[in-house]
């Protein structure tokens, strides 16, 4: 796995994109153990295998890790003591965008999780979403996408796109092809 994040960089953490180019007997287990003390920033951690014990554990100890700030656990349905835990994660993270789905975690769990993130984005003394002049940490910024709100969406970011003149998608592009 160190070869494959020197490649890729730690800052966002895609298990499907992890699991295509690393060896085929490489485990969702694996892979959460070795990002869980790693400096991730973004994860896409969205697969059903996700609420297996050992897997929800992990994830719920990589929640809470300081440099996370972003996590799609989209195709991941939990049960009613793995909501629960999943919320007092977050509560204790420094997660300010996120997505579950619904259908697999209820309304009254997704209530809770978006009034959290949205507490957690207002009290941010230095968010590391927001956009500015470190166009590494940019690049890293634009690859939150599929939350139920993307850093692109905040009105700072807003405004710092229109007052730069930031061409995301271009820059974004440029950005990547650098590393």
């Amino acid at each position: 796995m160190d070869e494959y994040f020197k490649r890729t960089g730690y800052d966002v953490a895609s298990w499907i994109h992890a699991r295509n180019r690393l060896p085929s007997s490489t485990k969702l287990t694996s892979f959460l153990q070795y990002i869980v003390d790693k400096p991730v920033q973004i994860a896409y951690l969205n697969v059903a295998a996700m609420n297996q014990p050992l897997n929800f554990k992990l994830l719920c100890d990589f929640i809470q890790q300081k440099n996370v700030w972003a996590i799609n656990l989209g195709e991941c349905e939990f049960n009613g003591w793995q909501c629960a835990e999943l919320i007092r994660s977050v509560q204790q993270s420094n997660i300010c965008f996120m997505f579950v789905d619904i259908i697999f975690v209820g309304m009254g769990t997704v209530s809770i999780l978006k009034s959290i993130i949205r507490q957690h984005r207002q009290k941010k003394l230095s968010p590391p979403w927001l956009l500015g002049e470190n166009r590494i940490q940019n690049c890293i910024i634009m690859q939150c996408t599929k939350m139920w709100w993307n850093p692109s969406s905040v009105g700072r970011n807003k405004d710092w796109i229109s007052a730069s003149k930031f061409e995301s998608s271009r820059e974004v592009g440029e950005l990547k092809s650098q590393f």
